[in-house]
């Protein structure tokens, strides 16, 4: 998953929920990410902690606004 696949290339943590729903996921990992069953167009929240935590929500921020380069 492209996802963790880059949220696993910094060392911050990468925590990230659905908006509509109060549980947190790690953004690292595949299984957990799948759990959301986020769908297209499913907003969500996304929060890095961690010494290059600028860059990691600059990097997957950009990802999900581009639709994971898909389009």
């Amino acid at each position: 998953m492209a996802f963790a696949s880059a949220a696993g290339g910094f060392r911050a943590s990468v925590r990230v929920r659905r908006a509509d729903a109060s549980e947190q996921v790690d953004g690292k990992s595949v299984m957990q990410m799948l759990m959301l069953a986020c769908t297209q167009d499913t907003e969500i929240e996304i929060v890095c902690d961690g010494a290059d935590e600028q860059a990691a929500m600059d990097t997957l921020v950009k990802l999900v606004e581009s639709r994971f380069e898909e389009e």
